[in-house]
C-alpha cells in the first residue's frame, strides 16, 4: 500500500550539538517505529549546509528506507565518540555507515551496502618520496590525523598505534574537521576513502595524492540495526527494505548524486554477505 500524505523532507536546524531530522509521517495502520537513526558528520554522507539543511547519501537513503519499509524514522547527528554508546544504551536504534567488529556484533545486526578501498591522503611532494607505511613511520617529522574514537581497518591498526606511541597522531572531532586540519597543513596525512573528497567537482587537486598502501583494506559500509531495541521482526523488515534498495540500484543512484560519478564508480555497490567480524578491511568507522 503506498504511503499517503506529503513527500517526506529533511530540513535540519542546529540545536546545540544535536541536529534532528523531522519524523516521517505514515498512516497509523501501516506505521512501524518511530526508530531513531544516528548519523555522524561525514563528507558525502551527512553534511549540514549554511541554511541548516542536511544533505548526503545517508540522508537520502534514510528517506528511501522510510518509503520502502513504511516505517517512521527520526535521524539525529551524533558525535563519533557517542555513536556506539547511543546504540548500547538504547538511545539509538540504527547507526549508519558502520564498521563491523566483534564487540559491535553483539549489539547490532549489520546490513552491508557498499565497499571501498582505503587510501592515505598526502601531498604530492610527500607521495613522491614515500614508498610505503615504513617510510612514513621512519620520518619523525610526519604526523597522521584521525577522527577521535574512530575504528580503522585492522591492517592499518599496528601502523597507527606505532605512530600514536611516538606522539605523532592528531585527533579531530569528525572527518570534516580532520580534512580542514590537513588542508591547513597541521598534519601530513589522513586515512580516507576517495568518496570523502568529492566536493561537487570531478577535478582532482594537482598538489594531492592518494596512496593505496593496504591492498587488503577493502572496507564494507553497513547500516547497524540494534538487537536491544529492535525486535527480530522489525530488523527483518528494515533489512529486507535496505537490501531491496541495493538490488534495484537505488543505492548506486544516490551514490552517483552525492559523491559524483567519478568517485561513486570507485565504490563496489552490490549485494554483499556480511563479512566475518574482525576480518581485515571490514570497515572504517
Amino acid at each position: 500500500m503506498p504511503i499517503v500524505g506529503p513527500r517526506p523532507c529533511f530540513p535540519l536546524q542546529a540545536a546545540g550539538a544535536a541536529l534532528v531530522l523531522a519524523a516521517l509521517l505514515l498512516p497509523a495502520a501501516q506505521a512501524c517505529g518511530p526508530f531513531r537513526v544516528a548519523f555522524q558528520h561525514y563528507p558525502g554522507l551527512y553534511e549540514v549546509g549554511s541554511d541548516g539543511r542536511a544533505h548526503g547519501l545517508d540522508v537520502d537513503l534514510l528517506e528511501a528506507l522510510a518509503a520502502r519499509s513504511q516505517c517512521r524514522l527520526q535521524g539525529t547527528a551524533v558525535s563519533n565518540v557517542r555513536l556506539w554508546q547511543a546504540l548500547e544504551t538504547g538511545d539509538a536504534d540504527i547507526v549508519t555507515a558502520a564498521l563491523i567488529t566483534p564487540d559491535r556484533e553483539r549489539l547490532a545486526e549489520f546490513v552491508p551496502l557498499v565497499q571501498a578501498q582505503l587510501h592515505l591522503l598526502v601531498s604530492l611532494e610527500l607521495a613522491r618520496r614515500l614508498a610505503g607505511p615504513a617510510d612514513f613511520l621512519a620520518d619523525a617529522s610526519l604526523r597522521l590525523g584521525v577522527v577521535r574514537g574512530a575504528r580503522h581497518a585492522p591492517a592499518t591498526e599496528p601502523w597507527i598505534e606505532a605512530l600514536r606511541q611516538a606522539g605523532r597522531v592528531s585527533e579531530s572531532a569528525d572527518k570534516p574537521s580532520l580534512l580542514k586540519a590537513f588542508k591547513a597543513r597541521r598534519i601530513e596525512a589522513v586515512l580516507v576513502y576517495p568518496m570523502e573528497l568529492y566536493e561537487g567537482s570531478p577535478q582532482w587537486p594537482e598538489d594531492l595524492a592518494l596512496r593505496a598502501w593496504w591492498p587488503d583494506s577493502l572496507s564494507v559500509g553497513a547500516w547497524a540495526l540494534s538487537r536491544k531495541t529492535l525486535p527480530e521482526a522489525e530488523r527483518r523488515r528494515l533489512r529486507e527494505a535496505l537490501l531491496s534498495l541495493l538490488h534495484d540500484g537505488t543505492v548506486q543512484r544516490l551514490a552517483d548524486r552525492h559523491l559524483g560519478p567519478v568517485q561513486a564508480s570507485r565504490l563496489i555497490v552490490k549485494p554483499l554477505e556480511a563479512p566475518a567480524a574482525g576480518r581485515p578491511g571490514s570497515g572504517a568507522r
